[in-house]
């Protein structure tokens, strides 16, 4: 009974890890595109600075 309870745990906490990892890997992956998204935002917002002083 002991080795069936202890294999159903080993399971179970093999399950946890690989759903921890795949979190892990989705927020890393979430993080990268937020910062992308803000330098694409920082350059349009310096494209438009750069023609309005051009405009002067």
């Amino acid at each position: 009974m002991d080795e069936i309870t202890d294999k159903y745990r080993e399971e179970k906490i093999g399950l946890i890890k690989k759903m921890v990892k795949e979190n892990l890997e989705d927020m890393e992956k979430t993080k990268i595109k937020d910062r992308i998204s803000w330098i694409d935002g920082y350059l349009d917002a310096y494209t438009i600075l750069k023609e309005q002083f051009y405009l002067l």
